[in-house]
């Protein structure tokens, strides 16, 4: 009864708070501004309810009512400003660093996921998790603004609804943003439900977004009678559900113009043309590339470039080439714990990654030191161990090459034979080196009609129970972030420097992100970091990690099931990884590996 008194109180008191509505709104401005009202007076309950002596169940489902309020209109909050929401609303619970400033500004992680984790944990603090709501609902009031200021025409509307569908299945509905409750079943029913309403407020006779409609609610019916996380069949539900959705989403072809002439030069990871997923019309490799469309699709660029990246022209003693680590034979990889070096015998600082998909990423190298592919083909140049060269030297021997300077003069009338020239041309052919075609990604196109179920079962278990996606993340299985695509994460797993089984390790010395040699990754928390690379054709390519220490497959799935480097008994004050054992069955490790196989591709490079 006190608990239905001091709601309806607050309930009156908070209309005295709402934020002011303008005559000028129109019908969609007005449905995020009463939603944004509804999520900031939840959060205002449930700081009540935190300031009082309820029971921890009340205070767990004013939480619900809270978050889900968020969900309603995340698909609209995100596409207007992601960032807002990720420094404010729904980062994830760990330390970061502030982009686009050169020196170390570490950031305290606030939003839901923090309240998520807090509020779940064993004996939860009240006081610490009331700090947090607090903070929140401070910002939900401090940046309201920044998401009603402008009209949304309908190419934002696409935008918005098909990186959300994309949202909720490649991070709600595997847990990764409710990492205490566990709840990202029951928050995509939340989104969906917010789409529905959306469209029937705003948009209720509109062709496309009435089949959206249709396939949220269908979806929803799915979500409401599939409850628990570790059976939900997340195949089934992107082949009946999130494919169809896509399907019209992608078809929908509303005047762009708008938007782009809002945001001149914007580009977009995203092609939003792509009926799924799993396709490799997804990404917009100009994006990726950071090079003109034409020059990446021109067949003479190619040409020069896979010429330039088998020739050893390029190192200082014309003996190494970008081939002699990127073996296409090996999908690009060496087969080595750790790369080899211009010295014979001189093993090399870290294990040589794939290179098939690696130009879908926005971080190269393990320590993600470099941003732009053209930028790291510079490095492994001037790199006293692999080409010990400079553009200089590789210029004059290129002048004096006559079949090489033709090519140049004709591709590159203006740049000539240039540093630009040169990495222009080998970035547009590893640009070609990008395969989804595997066996898992055909039969989720619905272009195989079955697939070995230990794949299907492996796959529930990888975006489920064991909790691989929250950090390989589809369709990449990379640390490539969904929805937009346009940052790689790196994570401290606690890699020992060689795998015994059963006996004791020591964790490897390699200081990672942390020794990357830009100032903003000298923090204490990126100590032991590593990028998270692709799964993609993951079976051809042992030894893994970032020092090669692992064999095969079974020996990675056993050190994740032990809970990392903090399960083998390091001390990793920042590790990532949940310390926790996974508690996977050797069936169930199966299962993953076999899923893992499925991901490699059949196609022939060379």
């Amino acid at each position: 009864m006190k608990w239905k008194i001091l709601y309806t109180i607050l309930v009156v008191v908070v209309g005295f708070f709402s934020f002011d509505k303008t005559e000028q709104q129109s019908p969609l401005l007005l449905f995020l501004d009463n939603k944004l009202d509804t999520f900031y007076q939840n959060g205002l309950i449930l700081e009540k309810a935190l300031e009082s002596d309820v029971s921890e169940e009340k205070i767990k489902n004013q939480y619900t009512k809270f978050q889900g309020g968020f969900r309603q209109i995340q698909f609209l909050l995100e596409y207007i400003s992601e960032e807002t929401v990720k420094r404010y609303y729904n980062g994830p619970p760990l330390l970061s660093v502030e982009q686009n400033i050169p020196t170390v500004n570490v950031l305290e992680p606030e939003g839901l996921q923090v309240i998520d984790e807090f509020l779940y944990e064993e004996q939860p603090n009240k006081k610490t998790i009331l700090e947090k709501v607090r903070e929140l609902n401070r910002s939900i009031k401090k940046t309201k603004n920044v998401f009603v200021r402008y009209d949304l025409v309908e190419a934002d509307i696409k935008m918005a609804l098909y990186k959300d569908i994309i949202r909720l299945y490649t991070l709600q509905v595997t847990g990764f943003d409710t990492p205490g409750s566990g709840s990202g079943l029951q928050n995509s029913k939340q989104n969906l439900i917010g789409i529905q309403e959306c469209i029937r407020q705003v948009f209720p006779q509109h062709e496309v977004l009435t089949l959206v409609d249709k396939e949220c609610r269908a979806a929803e019916k799915y979500l409401n009678h599939n409850t628990d996380f570790n059976t939900f069949d997340r195949v089934f539900f992107y082949k009946k559900h999130i494919r169809p959705l896509l399907q019209i989403l992608s078809s929908w072809k509303p005047n762009e113009r708008e938007v782009m002439a809002r945001v001149p030069n914007q580009k977009y990871a995203l092609s939003f043309q792509a009926q799924d997923l799993f396709l490799e019309n997804f990404f917009k490799k100009d994006y990726f590339a950071n090079l003109p469309t034409e020059m990446i699709e021109d067949p003479n660029v190619l040409e020069l470039g896979k010429k330039l990246f088998y020739d050893p022209i390029l190192s200082s003693d014309s003996t190494m080439s970008c081939a002699s680590c990127h073996k296409p034979e090996l999908y690009f990889t060496d087969g080595l714990e750790k790369s080899a070096t211009n010295t014979t015998g001189l093993q090399g600082f870290r294990n040589t990654p794939t290179l098939i998909n690696a130009i879908y990423t926005k971080g190269f190298f393990y320590d993600l030191r470099e941003d732009d592919p053209s930028r790291q083909i510079v490095q492994v140049v001037m790199d006293k161990s692999e080409f010990n060269s400079d553009f200089m030297v590789i210029m004059e021997k290129l002048e004096h090459h006559p079949e090489y300077k033709k090519q140049f003069d004709k591709i590159f009338p203006k740049e000539k034979i240039s540093k630009y020239a040169v990495t222009a041309a080998i970035t547009t052919y590893v640009a070609t080196l990008t395969d989804m075609n595997s066996p898992f990604d055909r039969f989720m196109r619905n272009e195989i009609i079955s697939i070995d179920s230990a794949v299907i079962r492996g796959f529930n278990l990888f975006a489920g129970k064991a909790a691989c996606a929250t950090c390989h993340f589809m369709p990449t299985f990379s640390g490539l972030v969904p929805p937009s695509y346009k940052e790689s994460e790196s994570e401290v797993l606690g890699i020992p420097e060689k795998w015994l089984t059963n006996l004791a390790m020591t964790p490897d010395p390699d200081p990672g992100r942390i020794g990357s040699g830009r100032p903003r990754d000298e923090t204490e928390h990126l100590l032991f970091s590593f990028k998270t690379t692709t799964l993609r054709n993951v079976a051809k390519t042992s030894p893994y990690m970032h020092n090669g220490a692992f064999k095969n497959l079974e020996e990675v799935m056993d050190f994740y099931n032990k809970g990392g480097g903090n399960g083998l008994g390091f001390d990793l004050k920042h590790q990532t990884l949940s310390s926790d054992p996974v508690n996977l069955t050797q069936n169930e490790i199966k299962d993953i590996v076999r899923f893992m196989e499925s991901l490699t591709t059949t196609e022939v490079y060379d």
